[in-house]
């Protein structure tokens, strides 16, 4: 082959190699910020007439709403270490 084909396969190679490095950068940067879901500072658990327990979880602005629409005092829990 000619040194010159040789020498642009080269560069090709590397500008494809550092363009797909920057995608995978970029992306695994953005997964890792949207994978971070908001902390719920409120957990209601319920069960249905089935048995079936389930969880609700709320931010303090959803609590609010949540109890000032069902006129319902759930108590807030604190939680320590031992």
């Amino acid at each position: 082959m000619n040194k010159k084909i040789v020498d642009e396969i080269i560069v090709w190679f590397a500008a494809i190699s550092f363009s797909v490095a920057v995608v995978m950068t970029v992306g695994a940067i953005n997964s890792s910020r949207a994978s971070s879901p908001k902390q719920k500072d409120y957990i209601l658990h319920s069960i249905t007439a089935d048995g079936t327990a389930f969880y609700l979880y709320m931010d303090e602005e959803e609590y609010q709403q949540w109890a000032s629409e069902n006129h319902i005092k759930i108590q807030k829990l604190k939680l320590e270490d031992k």
